[in-house]
């Protein structure tokens, strides 16, 4: 059922054509509000993650719904996060990666439902303060942040901020000017640096929160 620009699905039965890839694309803009550009064909934004729960999508952007009785049940179904959003005067940002491996889509919408935004690295200080907490987290060198440049091709922004990447950190070749349209729209960080990387592909979210600082 359609509510405005939300597409509500429940868990996987969300329509016959849910993993056929016939519609190309260049942009996230180019799919239905309820599909991202992947691999230059637009996919639905829900994923099986949500194993049996609500998929609630907005502007590409998927949110699984919990059953009360199942608040840890996958993706989304976490218990909330203690941190408040948006931040307040005097509050700091903290960095944490989030222990489940997804695609960049499900990324941005489990921050959010812990909430806190998929992160972005607006300086040299947040950039060491990301890479010191992934090098930490014991997890393979694969972590995903917001940007992307899936909204307008060759322009990357924070989807988290909707700003542009005024810093960069891009390991050598990255990114590339590619013709091939969503193939590698979302910014990975990885300890060397950054790198352009398929939507698709799994990694851990790196998730941004606010927090007061101790006195």
């Amino acid at each position: 059922r359609s509510f405005g620009k939300f597409i509500l699905k429940f868990g996987e039965r969300y329509g016959e054509d849910c993993d056929s890839k016939t519609t190309p694309c260049k942009t996230n803009n180019d799919c239905t509000d309820h599909r991202f550009c992947s691999e230059g064909y637009c996919e639905d934004a829900c994923s099986s993650e949500c194993g049996n729960n609500f998929c609630y999508v907005k502007d590409h952007i998927a949110t699984c719904f919990c059953d009360p009785w199942q608040r840890f049940f996958k993706l989304g179904c976490y218990e909330q996060f203690g941190f408040r959003w948006p931040p307040y005067r005097g509050e700091a940002k903290q960095y944490k990666v989030e222990e489940i491996k997804v695609n960049w889509t499900m990324a941005a919408t489990l921050c959010l439902r812990r909430q806190g935004r998929l992160a972005s690295l607006s300086s040299s200080l947040e950039n060491d303060m990301a890479k010191t907490v992934i090098s930490n987290s014991g997890h393979p060198n694969m972590f995903w942040t917001s940007g992307t440049n899936g909204f307008q091709q060759n322009r990357w922004t924070w989807v988290s901020t909707k700003l542009p990447l005024n810093f960069t950190d891009w390991n050598p070749g990255h990114p590339e000017v590619s013709n091939v349209a969503g193939a590698e729209q979302c910014l990975e960080l990885q300890t060397s640096g950054w790198n352009a990387a398929n939507c698709g592909e799994l990694k851990y979210p790196l998730c941004e929160y606010y927090k007061v600082p101790k006195r």
